[in-house]
């Protein structure tokens, strides 16, 4: 599958699940918007796994040289790691569900 491709699906598998979960838990209570969505960045940080990208540092630079016209916020490395969307990414892994889903294909 080319990068392009997996980044739009995972962008769009992203926006559904977390619309699903902004209807129970909302996520922001005030304070101005950053500057990626909560979507961008999750997605960032999700390919960026995927593609074996380890710091930060290494997601922006990719990101910034090769999807600059897909996120056109992505600007500076300071607006891609604010706390936008890592600590919902986070919160979504440790859920019980997704634990329950593990430890049900392990045993």
């Amino acid at each position: 599958m080319e990068r392009d491709i997996f980044i739009i699906m995972v962008f769009c598998l992203v926006s559904e699940q977390l619309d699903i979960l902004r209807k129970s838990h909302p996520f922001r209570r005030g304070g101005f918007a950053p500057a990626l969505s909560d979507q961008e960045v999750v997605t960032i940080e999700i390919c960026g796994e995927y593609f074996k990208l380890n710091t930060d540092k290494d997601l922006f630079n990719y990101f910034k040289a090769h999807y600059q016209d897909w996120f056109p916020a992505l600007s500076d490395r300071t607006s891609f790691c604010a706390p936008s969307g890592e600590p919902v990414a986070r919160q979504n892994l440790d859920s019980p569900t997704t634990r329950a889903g593990s430890e049900s294909k392990a045993g």
